[in-house]
């Protein structure tokens, strides 16, 4: 362990270049489905992609939060106050990306801010229907159906302009709420092209292992929590170089990578972990 320590401190790690900022005036307000699609979201960057995003509440939102931020993730808010949709501006003006679900008619009163304006996020929304097509899906530039379950066109809305074609700009803005839609790959086309545009580091991975790759000076630390009935092997790239770590039935394994030349400092009981 002393060796271990002279390679990094706690209070090393970077940022994560990623937030999520949950909606809860849209909880706060009684809407229909609370905030479990944010969940949804972040397990689905964990494990899928190997990010785990700064979660932080709209209702508190400001400019500094997001400042280093490569890409802000507004789920299907369906309403965003004048602070937030501020804090979110100020962001997109100083390099961060911006991805929005769904409609958003105006702050939790309905009214139209200055801020939304700019940001181009308002608009009239429409009750989802229990089919509708999105050009989010396994093959690019081609229309699938996604379904909203649960009587979801009775409470859930979507925005009636088209889908982006492309992720240019500084914010983006998808009118359908995915974060809801019962398939997953329209959500998972969505999210990977904005990584990708924004410029986000990922670790893509098909097994379900929530992973964190966290940078120091020093050291890489990866976290990986395997919450499945199999193990698993989860691979990572770590200072340019695959790792496979393996990863018990609900269990979970940390490894310490020395940076620059990733090798393996020290690791938590498990498989050995091979490249």
């Amino acid at each position: 362990m002393d060796d271990v320590r002279r390679f990094v401190t706690l209070d090393d790690f970077e940022p994560e270049a990623v937030a999520v900022v949950i909606p809860y005036a849209r909880l706060f307000s009684g809407r229909p489905g609370g905030i479990d699609h944010t969940k949804r979201l972040v397990r689905h960057l964990a494990e899928r992609h190997g990010v785990v995003p700064q979660a932080l509440p709209d209702v508190r939102l400001t400019a500094d939060q997001l400042r280093g931020v490569k890409l802000a993730i507004v789920p299907a808010p369906e309403m965003l106050d004048e602070p937030a949709a501020a804090a979110l501006l100020a962001a997109s003006r100083a390099g961060t990306k911006v991805l929005v679900t769904g409609p958003v008619e105006g702050d939790s009163y309905g009214r139209e801010t200055p801020s939304l304006r700019a940001l181009g996020l308002l608009g009239e929304g429409r009750p989802v229907a229990l089919r509708e097509t999105t050009a989010w899906g396994a093959l690019p530039g081609k229309a699938e159906w996604v379904t909203f379950e649960n009587l979801a066109q009775h409470w859930l809305r979507r925005g009636t302009k088209a889908s982006p074609a492309t992720l240019a700009g500084s914010v983006w803005h998808e009118p359908l709420p995915l974060d809801f839609a019962r398939e997953a790959a329209p959500l998972e086309a969505l999210v990977a092209a904005a990584l990708k545009a924004a410029g986000v580091a990922t670790h893509p991975d098909d097994g379900a292992v929530a992973t964190r790759v966290m940078v120091a000076p020093k050291a890489v630390l990866v976290v990986c929590v395997n919450e499945g009935p199999a193990a698993v092997r989860r691979r990572v790239v770590v200072e340019g170089q695959p790792v496979a770590i393996p990863v018990e039935a609900f269990r979970s394994r940390l490894a310490l990578f020395e940076k620059g030349t990733a090798r393996l400092l020290a690791a938590t009981p498990g498989e050995t972990i091979g490249r």
